[in-house]
């Protein structure tokens, strides 16, 4: 792809101390990491230098190009966009819920598992996922025990851009994940100040039912008494190394839940889906820039005085500019007294910049359509349709690929909730095998009242009862039965006989 041409330039002037003792600045450098920067430094306001290096070549100062210089975030709109439509699965249904014998085995995995998605802070996890798999392919969380006592697990963030490596094995399964940080040693100083010892490199080992940490060593060097690496006979950084153990409950398991996009068979990482996204974003900038500095061009037009100076006057909106027609001389700016007819030129386009706005029309359009929304010109169109049937058609790009992050992040959750129904002595491997997180029917997030609409003819059909309806929108079994209670006791009977609902139907007639 064309990021190519600035392959070495990336690294070396975007990573900084991210990834010391990671990456070796002789080696090829991943295309996956360069992606990842690149789309961070354009959604974080920092898409000048890949905007020069894509389209000027202008031996002209920074200060000065990036007075034209102009982007909108086109990323970030365009993602978020896409995120508002995601659905958040966030509610758990136990297998057989219709089973009375086992409902106290059901309201207690309900609310053990419902325990687990607030200690993990899931709700607002979801959306940071949805965003990080458009943006970075992978979501990597390491699911830990913060004490003995625990029963349900803590889940900790991994940064993709330093997940660097995964062993596969003959089926393409991982077997072992290799991640690698860095960690700052401080000390506080006599006056309060915080001191960097040093940084450091921690390469954390996850592989079948354990996590293996590697940390670099420091020492001071005696000559000139700062802290540097230690190293060993053969010159090598000296890491220090402790293993922690899975809990029983996930002994088998590698204690990585990882939530792919788009990943192949027999690949290490998922496709970065806005990675297609880069050069549709730099065009715009590019297209944003030049339509920006061109209207400027429009409102202030170069004035190119000949044969004369400006003497006196103001060059405002009113103001009158004198001009002198005394030619000036050769020798040290002084003034003959030649004269020459001094004259005014008026340097602007003459043009429209129609050409242009169809252009950045086009590129806009093709940037919604690679990430699955539909483009702003079609939405125009549509607007003056009534028929769904197309409106459906048109977004199935969308809507396929929010099915697909979902189901993936459905499968991931299998595991943790697995682990946890096993801490709180809940599991049972033929009820419970495979259970996750309830899958909304509508992939695309739609009105309350269109779901209003879908539950009522999912029990009139009886497909469903009110009872399943209900433990699908969160709701325990003990809130369930009081609100039956509830609705008993209003349902009073009429002296007559007929109750209140019957009244109501009679009088209605």
């Amino acid at each position: 792809m064309f990021l190519d041409y600035f392959r070495r330039w990336t690294i070396l002037s975007s990573y900084g101390n991210t990834f010391v003792g990671i990456l070796d600045p002789n080696e090829e450098l991943d295309n996956r990491i360069i992606d990842m920067q690149i789309i961070e430094d354009l959604i974080n306001g920092k898409g000048f230098p890949h905007y020069k290096n894509r389209f000027l070549n202008s031996k002209k100062s920074d200060d000065d190009l990036k007075r034209i210089y102009h982007s909108r975030n086109e990323i970030g709109m365009v993602v978020d966009k896409f995120v508002s439509y995601c659905p958040t699965p966030e509610i758990f249904v136990p297998r057989e819920p219709l089973d009375k014998r086992k409902r106290s085995v059901k309201e207690a995995q309900k609310k053990a598992i419902d325990k687990f998605l607030k200690h993990i802070k899931w709700k607002s996890k979801v959306q940071n996922i949805y965003k990080d798999l458009e943006l970075k392919g992978d979501v990597f969380y390491y699911m830990y025990f913060e004490n003995e006592k625990a029963k349900e697990p803590t889940f900790k963030y991994l940064e993709p851009k330093n997940m660097v490596d995964i062993i596969l094995d003959s089926n393409g399964k991982p077997t072992a994940y290799k991640y690698v940080e860095n960690y700052v040693e401080t000390y506080v100083s006599e006056t309060g100040d915080f001191i960097t010892k040093y940084t450091g490199e921690v390469i954390y080992v996850f592989s079948k039912g354990k996590t293996d940490v590697y940390k670099q060593t420091f020492e001071i060097d005696k000559k000139t008494g700062l802290y540097v690496p230690s190293r060993d006979e053969k010159n090598k950084f000296v890491y220090t190394k402790k293993t922690y153990p899975n809990r029983p409950s996930y002994i088998d398991e590698i204690p990585i839940v990882r939530i792919p996009s788009y990943l192949k068979d027999g690949e290490k990482f998922s496709e970065i889906p806005a990675s297609k996204y880069i050069e549709h974003a730099l065009t715009l900038d590019d297209l944003n820039s030049n339509i920006r500095f061109i209207n400027m061009m429009l409102g202030f037009p170069v004035i190119f005085i000949l044969n004369g100076r400006m003497i006196s006057g103001e060059w405002m909106p009113g103001g009158v500019i004198y001009i002198d027609d005394i030619k000036p001389s050769d020798d040290n700016g002084g003034y003959s007294q030649e004269r020459r007819e001094a004259k005014l030129i008026d340097v602007q386009i003459r043009n429209d910049l129609e050409s242009l706005f169809r252009y950045y029309e086009a590129e806009e359009d093709a940037l919604r359509e690679s990430a699955g929304l539909i483009s702003k010109s079609l939405q125009l169109k549509l607007g003056s349709s009534d028929s769904s049937r197309v409106i459906q058609q048109l977004i199935a790009p969308m809507a396929n690929k929010i099915e697909l992050y979902e189901d993936n992040i459905l499968e991931a959750m299998e595991m943790p909730i697995r682990v946890v129904l096993k801490e709180n002595g809940l599991y049972d491997e033929d009820r419970d095998n495979g259970v996750t997180l309830y899958k909304d029917p509508f992939v695309v997030n739609v009105s309350p009242f269109d779901k209003q609409i879908f539950e009522q003819n999912e029990i009139n059909s009886g497909a469903k009862t009110k009872e399943e309806i209900a433990l699908q929108k969160g709701e325990s079994y003990q809130e369930i039965a009081d609100r039956l209670v509830m609705n008993i006791q209003k349902e009073k009977v009429e002296p007559n006989g007929e109750s209140n609902d019957q009244v109501r139907s009679a009088n209605n007639i």
